[in-house]
């Protein structure tokens, strides 16, 4: 994708490529009684594993991972191309527990 091409504000992306496969659907009242639920529950910053928290899991997966990457590559939260220390304070700023 162009630079120069790029706009102000959000586009739909594929699920190829940002990695998320599900939609966050809420039924019946749920949108009036979960506030949590139109955050987009599911996806959480520094959830490597995909479990829905940022947790020591995530930590160990981190940690597992640490160096160079390639693409994709889950672990690299910051997108440059390495596992590193960015990588384990993304995890750390939403730690979950």
């Amino acid at each position: 994708m162009d630079p120069a091409s790029w706009q102000e504000g959000f586009a739909p992306q594929p699920p190829s490529l940002t990695g998320v496969t599900f939609t966050n659907r809420l039924n019946g009242d749920a949108f009036l009684t979960d506030a949590v639920a139109h955050n987009g529950s599911g996806v959480a910053i520094g959830d490597v594993n995909g479990d829905g928290a940022a947790t020591y899991q995530d930590l160990i997966l981190i940690l597992g991972a640490w160096g160079p990457c390639g693409s994709p590559c889950p672990t690299d939260l910051d997108g440059n191309g390495v596992t590193g220390y960015q990588d384990l304070l993304v995890v750390l700023a939403n730690w979950f527990g």
